[in-house]
């Protein structure tokens, strides 16, 4: 496991090397200790290593020695095992027993970048656990006035699969979130932005109310920093424009400038999402007949 963690620090992804790692790990995996088990997995799907048998005999590790974890092996195989996939019944058992782990372990020392990966995890495989979402809530806040913007982000994002009672705890990141805009990069902005504007997150029914003007602060920083975007943050922010009724000509017309020359590089998904945006804008808008630079980018896309 220690060679496995090693090469994935580094970043090497040669295959044949990680096919021997695995033989041997699946030989030898209830010798592994418990922070050997956190960073072989770790390992395995950082660099998108997905071995079957490798993982299905660590989950079936990790369920019967879940007592001996502490917080670092417990996050590490929360994020491991959302990123490849078990079979469902076994992954309902691994992440119920890393649960139920999780809520005795104290979350003092934990950085939290783990923190937030762990809240990611547990929402990205359909398992809102109040056993770790409650806390993580309490501790992001006692931590909200040093939490930093990319944290934040992430932490939004995991919050929107929770039931209602996350409330509270998104409105207050919300708030942090928003005195961090102008620092965030071209990706975290429009990866907020969609996490926002994402269909059942703003849903007074789900009682997750975006502040408007957060979302407002980062349309502006699209705007602003358009012409530096890459045609997928472009095509991300222009369909949450979209779908969440933030329709400008300004705003419209800024993207499609940025966008001008460009489509012959977009992927048929992102030209669908890009024609579905602007289209929507135009109907919303009452001077679409005025809109000569997205008219024009509409025609390209056409062609």
């Amino acid at each position: 496991s220690n060679v496995a963690w090693a090469y994935a620090t580094v970043g090497t992804r040669d295959p044949p090397v990680y096919r021997s790692l695995a033989a041997q790990l699946c030989a030898r995996a209830g010798e592994l200790s418990s922070q050997g088990l956190g960073n072989a997995a770790w390992a395995f799907a950082k660099t998108g290593h997905a071995d079957a048998q490798l993982f299905e005999a660590m989950a079936d590790q990790a369920v019967q020695r879940a007592s001996d974890l502490d917080a670092q092996d417990t996050i590490k195989l929360a994020w491991a095992f959302c990123k490849v996939r078990i079979a469902p019944a076994r992954e309902a058992r691994l992440f119920d027993s890393l649960a139920v782990q999780f809520e005795r372990l104290s979350l003092d020392d934990v950085p939290s970048q783990p923190l937030v990966n762990v809240l990611y995890a547990f929402t990205a495989v359909g398992r809102a656990d109040g056993r770790v979402l409650t806390p993580v809530a309490t501790e992001l806040e006692r931590r909200l006035d040093v939490l930093d913007g990319p944290c934040t982000v992430i932490a939004i994002g995991a919050y929107r699969a929770v039931p209602s009672g996350g409330a509270p705890i998104v409105e207050r990141l919300m708030g942090r979130l928003r005195a961090h805009v102008p620092s965030l990069d071209n990706h975290e902005v429009v990866k907020v932005l969609h996490a926002l504007t994402y269909p059942g997150f703003n849903s007074k029914g789900d009682v997750h109310v975006v502040d408007t003007s957060l979302l407002l602060a980062l349309c502006d920083e699209v705007e602003r920093r358009a012409t530096s975007m890459s045609t997928q943050h472009l095509d991300i922010a222009v369909a949450a424009f979209a779908r969440a009724g933030l329709v400008t000509e300004r705003r419209f017309e800024t993207i499609a400038a940025a966008l001008s020359g460009k489509v012959g590089l977009l992927s048929f998904r992102r030209l669908h999402n890009i024609i579905w945006a602007f289209s929507v804008a135009t109907h919303l808008h009452p001077s679409r007949d005025l809109w000569p630079v997205g008219g024009a980018l509409l025609r390209e896309c056409f062609e």
